[in-house]
């Protein structure tokens, strides 16, 4: 192989390198989904409230997602927090009894959901 030849191949695999980055970069991101407790339906957890239950057994609802324990999803809407209840679908989730002043706290924190999220 001489001289030519060889600078033609790295050439053409540093370009074959600069495109595959190009093709990697224009994939959309993956949305990450998760189910609402009270209708069921898969939404991107962007557009839900995380629920949590600290490692102290406090129960809150978590706008940023960042609280740490065990979390939970629901809509931002207060009909979803009715539903989850008549399911109790947060006590199982949380594997913990709720009582009623937690449901009335987050009815609470519920109203006051922030508008841009």
């Amino acid at each position: 192989m001489n001289r030519v030849e060889s600078e033609d191949i790295s050439y053409l695999s540093s370009l074959l390198s600069t495109l595959t980055k190009r093709v990697v970069r224009t994939v959309p991101k993956k949305i990450p989904m998760r189910q609402c407790l009270g209708c069921r339906e898969m939404k991107p957890k962007m557009e839900l409230i995380r629920v949590v239950r600290s490692p102290e057994g406090k129960v809150s609802l978590d706008f940023k997602g960042k609280l740490p324990g065990r979390g939970a999803y629901l809509c931002p809407n207060p009909d979803c927090l009715k539903k989850a209840r008549k399911a109790r679908a947060l006590e199982r989730a949380f594997s913990a009894q709720m009582p009623d002043e937690v449901w009335s706290g987050l009815e609470e924190q519920m109203k006051e959901v922030p508008t841009d999220g």
